[in-house]
This record gives C-alpha cells, structure tokens and sequence, in this order.
C-alpha cells in the first residue's frame, strides 16, 4: 500500500505516535488473528489500514544486482521497497546514549548462519538503488505480516516463495529488535528449507534459534 494523503497525515499526526502505534499494532494483531483463520481478504484490509496509519507504503519490485559472491553480471530481482509518507512515525533520535543501546541490541541478536553454501551473499548486492529508509520494529513487523498474508492468499502458487522472501530479507538487513529477527530468520528458514542447497542453512538456522532462546542449555 502507499503511505497515506496529506489529508490522512494531518488525521494521524493529530493521534500522536503512541496512540498510532497502539493502533496499528492491534490492526497487526487482528490482521494475524484473520489469517490464522484463513481469511486473506479481511485480513489485507487491516494490514493496509495498519500501513496507512504508520504511514508506511510496502510494494515489490525489481532491481538488479547479485546474490552470490562470485557473480559477475547483475540480474534482475525481487526486492522489497518500503516508503514513508509525510506522516510517518518519527524516527529514534540519535546521540551516544542511542548509539550504545543499538550496539548492545545487536549484540543480542540470533545471529544468521552461513550454511555451506558460502557463495551465497548474506545481504543481496543491488545497483542503482538508494538507501532503503531506516524502519521501526512496528514498521518491520507490519512488512513481516505482509509476508504471512502472501502465504495465506496464494498458498499453492509457485511465485508465492519468491514473493515473500523480499519481506524477510528486507527485514533482516537491518532488524530492529530480536523479535523481530528470530521472526525473519523464521520465515527465512522456512522458505529455504525446501530448497536443496539451502535445507542445510534451514536446519543449521533452526538449531541456532533454539539454542538462541536457551543459550545455557
């Protein structure tokens, strides 16, 4: 969806961002509550009502660049591209204090594994494209519950992992928390798991999570 009009940016402003965020957040939250349910339709309303209230546009689309270490001549491919309307959440001030938080948060993240197929870029090499816009964790989470709803509404169709695999990896360039990581790296290894040559970085994946979420074990 496109981020909202000038009109509904005044609408929202005037909410404030804790107020929008509670709202959104429940769109997301009812919006999973509908697929689970198998109910694409009703569940796509909430998910773009939840979009328009952060003022986040999510749309797929191409580019070109290059997947693996070793590839000479870029292709095209399948990217997320996320935008932020004039009624966009703030973004988190920056400064030494914000600085050393992100830090600790990172370090704390489940870490991606490499798998055996090292050839493989862990973040995909594009030309000509700008800087995708720095995301919140709601923002992240609503591209995430984008990626869900592919899979609901196009369950059989043999485009469906292409197209959701953009969400996860747009997410995972940079995520904002660990639950929105472990949730990405989730849907990642679900995705690879029924691919030859990255089942084994699904399986190695899963244990690495597992082992994330009871590191004393």
């Amino acid at each position: 969806g496109a981020p909202g009009t000038e009109a509904g940016a005044t609408a929202h402003k005037a909410l404030g961002a804790t107020a929008r965020e509670t709202i959104a957040l429940a769109r997301l939250e009812t919006a999973h509550a509908l697929l689970r349910a198998r109910l694409p339709a009703p569940a796509e309303v909430e998910l773009r009502r939840a979009q328009r209230t952060l003022g986040l546009g999510l749309a797929l689309g191409g580019a070109r660049g290059k997947r693996t270490k070793f590839q000479q001549t870029a292709t095209a491919l399948l990217i997320m591209r996320a935008t932020l309307g004039a009624d966009a959440l703030p973004r988190p001030e920056g400064g030494a204090a914000a600085e050393a938080a992100a830090a600790a948060a990172a370090a704390a993240m489940p870490k991606s594994v490499a798998g055996d197929d090292d050839t493989l870029l862990e973040v995909m090499s594009l030309e000509d494209e700008a800087d995708p816009p720095p995301l919140t964790e709601l923002e992240q989470l609503a591209a995430l519950a984008e990626c869900v709803w592919v899979s609901v509404q196009r369950p059989h169709h043999a485009s469906t992992a292409e197209e959701m695999a953009p969400y996860a990896d747009a997410v995972l360039g940079a995520p904002a928390s660990w639950a929105v990581a472990t949730q990405a790296l989730r849907t990642r290894l679900r995705l690879e798991i029924a691919r030859p040559r990255r089942r084994h970085r699904a399986l190695m994946q899963l244990e690495a999570l597992v082992d994330n979420l009871d590191p004393d074990k």
